[in-house]
């Protein structure tokens, strides 16, 4: 019996030291923190939590001569446990008054995750008995850090109620999104006050979705400081503003994983997250997360290049062309829809009714690395006016989008400054726009054709007010492919062919199926002469089929063209 008052004792005198934060106390309250902080301290130097067995030990201990330390009450401490106290306390480290915080701390978790059905009950120094506290108490001891105890103690019990809303059994979630805190916060979470911390709070945690904190778990927190550079959670707490800020933030953790993942096999043991993640922070602009945050993990899983493919390592080519890949889906399907509207966090609302998946397939397997890299070189705007009027995609709309992209790189000067190229891309989007779908299938043809032709070969000196005649180029030079002549023949019959403007205009007028006919048989090495020249024109301005002009003679081809 003796023993067993010893033990109540020691359960009342240590419940004098351990305090619980009440959600609505404000900062204010600090000096009274402190107090019980101080009590916590003198509790953490005892070397046991039990009480001695002996009435002196007891009379001679800290635990009596702090009694009326300010602390949690009676109820609080039996809920607990002696082992609920002894593990949580074993989760503390470094100094005396650390450790009071970090079990304070502690606590108001508990607290937390045991009114997690009833959030008005948490922080009024009421740990539920009646919750399962010997897993809560587990589950909090085998995830929660020290490095979250430093970012805990910094919010109070209405902000973890927050990021532990959906439950103990989801409590790594509750650990991600307070590495993101911490990450997005650093040093600066101390100087906010309440009022902007409960908005960072409550912002961050409505914007990170399933997808983000699947992504977010798989991190570690240094990975999350690299993709977090540079977002400044504390220059505004406008919701919206906040909201988009960790959207971004999310939108590049959700990439580096998905790459992770895929350069791994579907696993990410042996990858290095650190450098995936350094290079998807400096390799992915504003213009490529704007588009990558309307799509799903499982939409940029699609777009990804093979493991193979990723075999040697991970490069600025491969993440540029999936990122460019995204605006390209996301310019075609903001067409298709019609109308979109923004959300808080910057992401489109393309209507519950609107399917994007077919988009992000097409796009992926019909815009090549090499459209990518010319498509890049556009901003936006310019590409969504390379679209066609309703957003229609297919095989042949994107590669005659893709194509134009192509011509119109061939205007831009590498090296060039950022302002240049901008303020060339809006001329250039407009000239390109005007090429038609013979004339981009006829450069395509001519690349597939050989390694060795390029699109610059083909525009040549043609200026960009012209364009239409490096189509006419284009076309006529394409016809010669199936003749077996030589790459060399090819680029010097597209030469030939930039001087003569008056045929190039009839030229870039004619229809690709008439061109071909008219210069069936004929030889490359002639293919400009006056005689094959007035061929085109009569065939094209008198209406006259190919097949009849092969009795005209050379005076009457020219009478007939002129």
């Amino acid at each position: 019996m003796l023993n067993y008052l010893k033990s109540l004792v020691s359960i009342a005198v240590f419940s004098a030291f351990v305090p619980l934060s009440h959600a609505k106390e404000s900062k204010s309250e600090d000096k009274e923190l402190s107090k019980e902080e101080e009590a916590i301290e003198k509790l953490l130097t005892l070397p046991t939590t039990i009480a001695p067995s002996t009435s002196s030990a007891i009379e001679s201990n800290d635990f009596v001569r702090a009694q009326s330390a300010p602390g949690i009450d009676a109820a609080t401490v039996s809920a607990l446990g002696t082992s609920g106290l002894n593990t949580l306390i074993s989760q503390t480290s470094g100094d005396a008054a650390t450790r009071a915080t970090q079990l304070k701390t502690l606590i108001n978790l508990v607290d937390v995750y045991s009114n997690v059905d009833d959030s008005g009950l948490v922080g009024r120094r009421a740990i539920d008995a009646t919750a399962d506290l010997t897993s809560i108490v587990s589950s909090i001891s085998s995830t929660i850090t020290v490095d979250h105890l430093d970012t805990l103690s910094n919010l109070d019990t209405t902000h973890m109620s927050t990021f532990a809303s959906d439950g103990v059994s989801n409590i790594e979630n509750f650990a991600a999104r307070v590495d993101v805190t911490s990450a997005m916060l650093g040093t600066s979470i101390s100087a906010i006050d309440t009022t902007n911390l409960t908005a960072v709070v409550e912002n961050l945690h409505a914007s990170l979705d399933g997808d983000s904190l699947t992504a977010l778990k798989s991190l570690e927190k240094t990975h999350m400081s690299t993709l977090s550079t540079g977002i400044d959670l504390t220059t505004s707490f406008d919701a919206s503003v906040l909201k988009k800020s960790v959207k971004k933030f999310a939108t590049k953790a959700e990439v580096t994983v998905t790459f992770a993942k895929k350069a791994g096999g579907g696993e990410l043991t042996g990858v290095d997250l650190s450098t995936i993640a350094t290079s998807i922070h400096e390799t992915l602009d504003d213009d490529h997360i704007s588009a990558l945050q309307n799509l799903s993990v499982t939409h940029l899983d699609a777009m990804m290049p093979e493991t193979s493919e990723l075999s040697s390592g991970l490069n600025v080519s491969h993440i540029a062309h999936v990122a460019t890949k995204a605006e390209v889906v996301v310019e075609f399907a903001k067409a298709s829809a019609g109308t979109t509207t923004v959300k808080d966090d910057g992401s489109l609302d393309f209507g519950s009714s609107f399917e994007i998946t077919t988009f992000v397939t097409t796009v992926h397997t019909h815009i090549t690395e090499e459209m990518t890299q010319s498509i890049a070189l556009f901003e936006p705007e310019h590409i969504s006016s390379l679209v066609p009027t309703g957003g229609t995609i297919n095989q042949e709309e994107l590669e005659h989008f893709g194509t134009k992209a192509q011509v119109g790189a061939t205007y831009f000067t590498p090296g060039m400054s950022e302002s240049d190229r901008k303020a060339l891309a809006a001329t250039v989007a407009t000239k390109v726009d005007t090429l038609d779908k013979d004339m981009t299938t006829s450069f395509k043809s001519l690349a597939d054709h050989s390694n060795d032709i390029s699109f610059t070969d083909i525009v040549g000196n043609i200026s960009i007010d012209n364009i239409h005649h490096a189509g006419a180029k284009a076309k006529k030079t394409s016809t010669f492919i199936a003749s077996g002549v030589s790459v060399a023949e090819l680029k010097q019959l597209a030469d030939d062919l930039e001087a003569d403007t008056a045929h190039l205009e009839t030229l870039a007028a004619m229809d690709q199926t008439k061109l071909a006919a008219t210069y069936s048989g004929v030889s490359i090495t002639a293919a400009t002469s006056d005689e094959n020249k007035h061929k085109a024109d009569a065939v094209h301005h008198s209406g006259i089929a190919p097949t009849e002009l092969a009795d005209f003679s050379a005076e009457q081809l020219k009478e007939l063209a002129n």
